[in-house]
């Protein structure tokens, strides 16, 4: 009995040694979650000469890195926006821009989402710096595509294990994507559109 409890302690302080931790693998676990929108509108002035193309991306992301507990949260939204002269060919606008702050709020089912927002942009050509106003929804146009993914390598000894699971579904965005308060660029429905989330989880094993 005495021997048995003299090997429980030897085993104990073995597994409780630094020498025995720092045998162990590390494991770090990077888990990413996604939902995001997309749309493109594209209109023609009445004089028939001036055409206006905006692409629009909202997304709200959270990363969690384990075991320390990180978490990050990235929401964004990014406008590109073109004006074009068909009749002289000369660029009228030529603007892009980003901001961290919205509120978008998409479906689990991904039939419908919403993005609200205030976009700052620069017209690279004049450098000049518009607000451009996004108030639009989304309504599925088509069924829910999924897709998913797996890999396993070993860089240099390292276990590196990918998890990806996706989904996504066509959609029609209306609303409104004014700039400056006063030109509309959203005058009819979005000519593409969609709304998709994703979930990408990367597990790294490495050896002592």
């Amino acid at each position: 009995m005495k021997k048995a409890v003299l090997l429980a302690a030897s085993l104990a302080g073995a597994i409780l040694s630094p020498a025995f931790a720092a045998s162990l693998p590390t494991v770090t676990i990077d888990a990413l979650k996604s939902k995001s929108v997309y749309a493109h509108f594209s209109s023609v002035d009445e004089t028939g000469c001036i055409q206006a193309d905006v692409d629009i991306t909202g997304a709200d992301q959270v990363e969690r890195i384990l075991p320390n507990g990180t978490k990050t949260l990235s929401p964004n939204a990014d406008v590109s926006l073109v004006v074009f002269d068909n009749c002289q060919l000369i660029p009228v606008i030529f603007a892009n821009g980003s901001t961290f702050v919205q509120k978008l709020v998409i479906s689990e089912d991904l039939k419908s989402a919403s993005l609200k927002t205030t976009i700052p942009v620069q017209d690279i050509g004049t450098l000049e710096n518009h607000l451009l106003y996004v108030n639009l929804v989304w309504k599925f146009s088509g069924p829910i595509q999924s897709s998913k993914d797996f890999s396993a390598t070993k860089p240099d000894g390292t276990i590196v294990i990918q998890r990806f699971r996706g989904a996504i579904r066509e959609a029609v965005a209306t609303g409104s994507v004014v700039l400056d308060g006063e030109t509309e660029y959203a005058p009819d429905p979005s000519t593409q559109g969609s709304i998709q989330k994703l979930i990408n989880v990367t597990t790294t094993i490495t050896k002592p």
